[in-house]
């Protein structure tokens, strides 16, 4: 039996920690592939005598989940022997804390976060954040910004390894896209301060890493032997969601996500870089729509907003209509982190009426 410090309950001090797959147990899929059932990342923030954390989560491939599965949270002293120690756990464990906002305490110092997952299908993940006590600042997201590569596409006539080389690249200046068509190749470029690289994951599609927060992706499966095509499948068209860690000094981390199309983009709007369908599409420069939830499961969130209607930002504050969402304590204001952290499972949203921030409308 693993021991644990729930003795250890001292304060904290600010600050924010992830952990990406490449800390998760086992490593039986790459690292880069959002699929089956799996942790994508973990972040703890340390505040006043406590911490909070959450964990960024994949079920069948997607991050939204009917069915959540049940988080147990174990603080751990800290070392290189945290991993092992976390491995021989067994699952049924409720450690110091569990559910998706787990209300833990710190020992102080140094310290290891651990967090088991297990599905109700039985499967069972594992991950480790190391939360140092020092202090650094923590990357901050602008954004992402997506690129469509002109003439590349998955004929190994055409993409070859001189293309697709490292120098050859950096020498390529894409245009802006909307979206990336079946088979072709887009650049992912993460807008994000205070990172020292950028690690890229997706539900879908094939990463070629350019640069430390850079990445060509290509619309499809693609297996590649020293740049050489030697199979590819295009993706179907439709959303593919792309989740991006930008790792920051001193084990200060931060994630964020955004849905990158394979074809046209859908009448909608973004909301924290996510995609939404909206009914009816609201007029471009529109702030916050007011609407209904209902199920969708060809969405990247599996919700669309039906019964759009435009609110002014004023009217936000200290309206009895606008009610809480009724899970993990959320505020009105809907948002799709909610889903894939499982604060909020689908079926808990389903027929509410909530606002939605609007980043970008889709007409």
């Amino acid at each position: 039996m693993l021991p644990l410090s729930r003795a250890l309950r001292l304060a904290f001090v600010g600050g924010l920690f992830v952990v990406g797959v490449g800390c998760q147990r086992p490593f039986a899929i790459g690292r880069h592939d959002l699929v089956g059932e799996r942790i994508a990342a973990v972040e703890a923030q340390r505040v006043d005598g406590g911490m909070t954390a959450r964990a960024w989560l994949v079920g069948d491939g997607r991050l939204w989940t009917d069915a959540p599965p049940t988080l147990a949270w174990f603080v751990l002293p800290p070392g290189s022997g945290a991993a092992d120690a976390l491995a021989a756990v067994d699952p049924l464990d409720p450690g110091d804390a569990t559910g998706p906002a787990p209300d833990l305490a710190d020992p102080g110092g140094d310290l290891v976060l651990g967090l088991i997952a297990t599905w109700p299908s039985g499967a069972v993940a594992r991950a480790i954040l190391p939360l140092p006590e020092r202090d650094a600042a923590t990357p901050v997201w602008r954004g992402i910004a997506v690129a469509g590569h002109t003439g590349w596409d998955l004929d190994p006539d055409v993409t070859t390894p001189e293309v697709l080389a490292l120098d050859a690249r950096r020498a390529e200046d894409p245009s802006p896209a909307a979206s990336i068509a079946p088979g072709r190749w887009g650049r992912l470029t993460a807008s994000v301060d205070g990172a020292e690289r950028v690690r890229w994951m997706a539900t879908g599609g094939t990463f070629l890493e350019l640069d430390a927060t850079t990445t060509d992706w290509a619309a499809g499966d693609v297996t590649l032997d020293e740049l050489a095509i030697e199979e590819a499948t295009p993706l179907d068209p439709g959303p593919v969601t792309v989740v991006a860690l930008a790792l920051g000094p001193s084990g200060r981390h931060a994630v964020a996500a955004t849905d990158l199309f394979v074809g046209d983009v859908p009448p909608g709007v973004r909301t924290a870089g996510r995609w939404l369908a909206v009914e009816p599409v609201p007029a471009v420069g529109t702030v916050f729509v007011r609407g209904r939830l209902l199920a969708d499961d060809t969405a990247p969130t599996g919700l669309r907003l039906v019964g759009a209607t435009a609110v002014a930002p004023g009217a936000l504050a200290d309206n009895p209509a606008f009610a809480p969402l009724p899970c993990a304590g959320a505020p009105l204001v809907f948002d799709p982190a909610l889903l894939a952290t499982t604060a909020c499972p689908r079926v808990d949203l389903l027929g509410l009426d909530v606002i939605v921030p609007v980043d970008g409308v889709t007409p």
